[in-house]
C-alpha cells in the first residue's frame, strides 16, 4: 500500500484548500493585484475563482503561488511536501504519490527552487549590518512647542533587517521577538 492510498485519511482536496486559504489569507481572501477585501466568489469550470469588486481582477486560490497552472491535485502537493521534508527522493516520492517519476522529480525540483529563493533562508557572509528600530506614532499635540506624550515602549512596534555590505543581499524586515 502507498501513502497516497491513505490519502482520504490525511488530507481531501477541500482540505488542502481550506489550509491553502488559511495560510495565504489569514485575514480573510484579499485581491492579489491591489489588496481589496471585497470580491466576488464565482464557481468555474468547478473550480472556485474571485474577482475583485475594485479592480475586477480575476484571480483563484493557487494562483501567484507555486501550485498555479499544476494539474497535479493538490492534495498530492500537500503529501509531496511533507515528504520532501522528511527527505524523499524522487523515485520514493513517485511510488507514495502514485505518479510518474517526471511528475515526482519536477515536484521536488519545484520546491527546491522556491526554498533557495526564499530570502530568509540564504544566509549572509562577510560584514553584516543588523539593525531594529521602534515604530509608534506620537499623541496628539506633537508639534513643536508641545509637551512630549508619554507613550510606553511596549505599545511600540518593532522590527529588525539584517543586510551583507559585501553582497546584495538582504533580509526582509521581521518582527523582533519579546
Amino acid at each position: 500500500m502507498s501513502l497516497f492510498t491513505y490519502r482520504a485519511f490525511i488530507a481531501s482536496e477541500t482540505a488542502c484548500l481550506r489550509l491553502l486559504r488559511q495560510l495565504r489569507w489569514p485575514r480573510g481572501i484579499r485581491c492579489v493585484a491591489c489588496d481589496y477585501a471585497r470580491v466576488w466568489r464565482m464557481q468555474e469550470a468547478g473550480r472556485t475563482e474571485y474577482r475583485c469588486k475594485r479592480c475586477s481582477h480575476h484571480f483563484s486560490d493557487t494562483s501567484g503561488t507555486v501550485f498555479a497552472r499544476s494539474r497535479t491535485p493538490l492534495a498530492k502537493w500537500v503529501l509531496a511536501i511533507g515528504l520532501f521534508r522528511v527527505g524523499c527522493s524522487a523515485r520514493a516520492l513517485a511510488q507514495e504519490l502514485c505518479v510518474t517519476y517526471k511528475t515526482a522529480w519536477t515536484l521536488l525540483t519545484t520546491l527546491r527552487t522556491v526554498l533557495a529563493a526564499d530570502p530568509l533562508l540564504t544566509r549572509l557572509a562577510g560584514h553584516v549590518e543588523v539593525d531594529e528600530t521602534y515604530f509608534g506614532a506620537a499623541g496628539r499635540g506633537s508639534g513643536a512647542g508641545a509637551p512630549r506624550a508619554k507613550r510606553p515602549w511596549s505599545a511600540c512596534a518593532n522590527a529588525m533587517g539584517t543586510s551583507a555590505r559585501s553582497s546584495s543581499r538582504t533580509c526582509r524586515a521581521a518582527p523582533c521577538a519579546r
